[in-house]
């Protein structure tokens, strides 16, 4: 299956997303979800996802993979499977999904005229250029953002070295999904100096561990951030001594419960690849494996590196909720 092609950052200035943002033409569409229809282009291009949409008059728009995997996830459907399915057997089973949606109206964001995602009535559209300008104040240094999510990280350089000559810096991660995948969240980001390893954790006893996208206004959404930041800032020292304590800790304590984690993510057999690899690095004394969970935290934020933006932000993501918690 083909779609239109999404315009993905890592690990960029905030100025040159804010800058693309800003140049692409975009639009929503309010429809009756029994007027949409999933087919396939014609020629050489017979398996490209085109969405027709008949609202007074019909319309046809290339479809973005963000499209299509929202709709089947709205039921819920195994999009992992998606590439052992022919592109008749997918369409046919979205467009149904299309004629079993219980509302009147559902919600067609359209960039360049390419259909993006869609979402329920009720769904409030804070998009990423809102969340990139609510933080500008707020020395983002860098961001990451494809069709699914927004990924922005600050950090404040040489806090604390949990080994000597190991500078990492603290600071905080906004997570957006404009599409529907996700809700805003703020988190905080540990970043090592010497490799560019990050990992995000989640604010311990904050009020609000994430806001959704429904009914919430800009105002909402700064609020959030700026109250998530000051809780950041106010619990930044307990996230520095659990680093520090990771030193002092067996990686195998926990390897159970990373195999277990990684395996959600990576499959059963790359995370075996991984935690092989760890051991043997540990047993053969392999510079920077000596077999504390440390060791492990920073192996599994590497090979973080390797992975498509959207895996890597989720291992990212396990490594800090793993180890600092």
């Amino acid at each position: 299956m083909k779609f239109a092609e999404e315009k993905e950052f890592i690990r960029e200035k905030p100025e040159v997303v804010i800058n693309h943002l800003k140049s692409v033409k975009r639009e929503t569409i309010a429809v009756n979800p029994m007027n949409l229809r999933l087919v396939t282009d014609t020629g050489s291009d017979s398996e490209k996802a085109i969405l027709s949409v008949s609202n007074g008059y019909t319309k046809y728009y290339e479809v973005r993979k963000s499209f299509l995997i929202k709709l089947l996830r709205w039921y819920n459907f195994p999009v992992q499977i998606m590439n052992r399915l022919s592109t008749e057997t997918v369409l046919s089973a979205a467009n149904d999904f299309l004629l079993n949606i219980k509302s009147n109206t559902v919600l067609i964001k359209l960039e360049n005229d390419e259909a993006l995602t869609i979402t329920g009535s009720s769904y409030t559209d804070l998009t990423d250029l809102d969340v990139l300008y609510l933080c500008k104040e707020l020395g983002a240094e860098n961001v990451s953002r494809n069709d699914f999510f927004l990924n922005l990280n600050s950090v404040n350089k040489f806090d604390v070295q949990p080994v000597p000559g190991d500078d990492c810096g603290f600071g905080f991660n906004i997570f957006n999904s404009e599409t529907g995948f996700s809700s805003l969240r703020v988190s905080h980001f540990i970043l090592r100096y010497i490799c560019s390893n990050g990992a995000t954790r989640a604010i311990k006893n904050g009020e609000r561990k994430r806001l959704s996208h429904r009914n919430l206004s800009r105002s909402d959404a700064l609020d959030y951030i700026n109250k998530s930041v000051e809780e950041i800032e106010a619990s930044k020292a307990e996230l520095e001594l659990n680093l520090c304590y990771l030193t002092m800790l067996d990686s195998d304590i926990i390897m159970e419960t990373v195999n277990n984690k990684l395996t959600d993510i990576l499959g059963k057999k790359e995370t075996g690849i991984l935690i092989r690899e760890f051991r043997l690095n540990t047993e053969r004394g392999v510079k920077d494996f000596d077999g504390t969970q440390y060791s492990l935290f920073n192996f599994i934020t590497e090979k973080a590196k390797n992975y498509d933006i959207n895996k890597r932000t989720l291992l990212e993501d396990l490594a800090g909720n793993i180890f600092l918690s």
